[in-house]
């Protein structure tokens, strides 16, 4: 049997057993776990093939992912954007050295971009997990503080680091982690994308 069929088979039966409503996230987490366990599936991992991740998009902001041979649990990946100016520099260097270290992106009066932002978590603790409204926490605890400013002028987080995107990973994912601390919804990590060609994330999950 082909993955093909095999995958299809597999989607017919776990549609069957959970129907998902529209904004059902937890559904949508049960049939991932559904599909990534089912017999026939995993029937198809054999000798040094394996099935190393099975993704359901539930939304076009919302992603579910699952390693099925690796680890049980479900990750969610929610989508925002946020636009935001910076400059790289090293204080101190002149602007010809920092020209020669960071090209463009040393300008003195900074560039933009349109930053896309992955946040992950696990909802493993079930349903009650779900009910934390991750849009509202990441929008106070990060959206707010960053779309549509300066990085270095405008924020109190980059007065000691550059404004990288590695840097605001990292940034990021400090702010999430410090905003989910003792939610039932486990913090997983975050990616940043700068340009459609260069990201940076604090997981492999992500």
């Amino acid at each position: 049997m082909s993955i093909d069929e095999a995958v299809r088979l597999t989607l017919q039966s776990a549609l069957a057993e959970h129907p998902c409503g529209e904004g059902d996230t937890w559904a949508h987490v049960a049939l991932l776990q559904r599909i990534a366990t089912d017999p026939l599936l995993r029937g198809l991992a054999r000798g040094s093939t394996t099935i190393q991740q099975v993704s359901l998009s539930a939304s076009p902001y919302t992603t579910l992912t699952m390693r099925p041979h690796t680890s049980p649990a479900v990750v969610l990946l929610r989508d925002y954007e946020f636009a935001a100016s910076h400059r790289l520099a090293v204080e101190g260097l002149p602007d010809e050295a920092n020209l020669a270290l960071f090209g463009k992106c040393s300008n003195p009066n900074g560039h933009g971009h349109n930053y896309r932002l992955r946040v992950a978590v696990d909802p493993g603790h079930g349903p009650d997990a779900l009910a934390v409204d991750l849009d509202a926490i990441v929008e106070s605890s990060v959206l707010q503080h960053l779309d549509h400013k300066h990085l270095n002028l405008d924020t109190p987080y980059f007065s000691d680091r550059l404004p990288s995107v590695e840097n605001i990973a990292i940034t990021i994912h400090e702010l999430m982690a410090a905003a989910l601390d003792g939610s039932p919804l486990s913090f997983v990590g975050v990616r940043v994308w700068e340009t459609d060609r260069t990201s940076a994330s604090t997981s492999d999950r992500v």
